[in-house]
């Protein structure tokens, strides 16, 4: 519909809308956005798992919480995941925000 109504999509990026209706093709509900920008809407809409509501997490929102503050303290991340039951290196994924980006 958004080929029909705006011509063709730019690389890169999709398309995307505004309400939670699946298979709604109203012109007026579609936009462009990046993968990103998807991702991003899917959290804040709820329609995607994050943190502690993910099937397999290991950690609490605290505990992220925790590992950040003791490795801004200067605790190396080696030593911080067994604490909380984890790798040295998903401690470091933790700090970096390659995991727990929402905190």
């Amino acid at each position: 519909m958004w080929q029909l109504t705006n011509g063709p999509i730019p690389k890169g990026l999709w398309v995307l809308h505004i309400c939670d209706n699946q298979g709604c093709i109203r012109p007026d509900h579609l936009y462009l956005g990046t993968h990103s920008d998807n991702t991003r809407d899917a959290i804040m809409r709820h329609r995607m798992a994050v943190g502690e509501f993910v099937g397999v997490h290991k950690l609490t929102e605290l505990e992220v919480i925790a590992i950040r503050a003791m490795a801004a303290a200067g605790v190396a991340t080696e030593t911080i995941g067994p604490i909380f039951g984890v790798t040295g290196r998903a401690a470091r994924q933790v700090v970096s925000r390659q995991h727990w980006k929402h905190l």
